[in-house]
């Protein structure tokens, strides 16, 4: 404590315990204000194959690590998907249909993950809708409706069906051709895992 000649007197301690209080508040403030955000879910809609393509290119972009594309419209794709890397996308169908034909897959980098839910659909006949996946990331079939399937072609990664899922085959060259390959192809590794409740159903 210092005394001054008109009898006024200063208490330092008390000032420090000021200080440093006010030094705490202001660092808790700080500390609020610049918190790291959780990662967040993207959104996308799309109503035919140029907006899918979009829609996952723009979820490739965006600084979140999950996104969301809905299925607008019934749409059919007919090339392979951008690459996904990096993240993980779901695409719901909901009440409508993805189909594809024999040039469409789905490209999947190993650490990235698409998972499929709602109704899917092989085009045409003798093996013009195989459901082909190629990179080590994983493909997920969950809660999926799926009808004129003539392959599943796994060429690398792993692929989860899930959710209560049911593909039924379609038509595959009079029973000559495989309905399902995996890792058919030399240097190849992929991986399939069928939960006890869903179903696969040859023809």
């Amino acid at each position: 404590m210092h005394a001054w000649a008109d009898g006024c007197a200063t208490d330092d301690k008390s000032n420090e315990n000021k200080l440093e209080l006010l030094r705490g508040v202001c660092i808790a403030a700080l500390a609020m204000g610049f918190t790291i955000p959780a990662a967040r879910a993207a959104d996308f809609q799309a109503s035919n194959q140029t907006e899918l393509y979009q829609a996952i290119a723009d979820a490739q972009a965006s600084r979140d690590a999950e996104s969301t594309i809905t299925l607008m419209a019934s749409l059919a794709i007919t090339s392979p998907t951008p690459l996904i890397a990096g993240k993980a996308i779901t695409i719901e169908t909901g009440a409508n249909t993805l189909s594809y034909g024999s040039a469409a897959l789905f490209d999947i980098a190993d650490g990235a993950s698409v998972a499929i839910s709602g109704q899917i659909q092989g085009t045409g006949v003798l093996n013009a809708g195989p459901l082909t996946k190629v990179g080590a990331g994983e493909l997920i079939i969950d809660d999926v409706t799926g009808s004129g399937i003539t392959v599943i072609s796994l060429d690398g990664g792993h692929t989860l069906i899930t959710g209560g899922s049911e593909v039924k085959f379609g038509s595959s060259a009079g029973g000559r051709v495989s309905q399902l390959d995996i890792a058919g192809a030399a240097g190849q590794s992929a991986s399939l895992i069928r939960n006890p409740a869903e179903v696969l159903l040859g023809t």
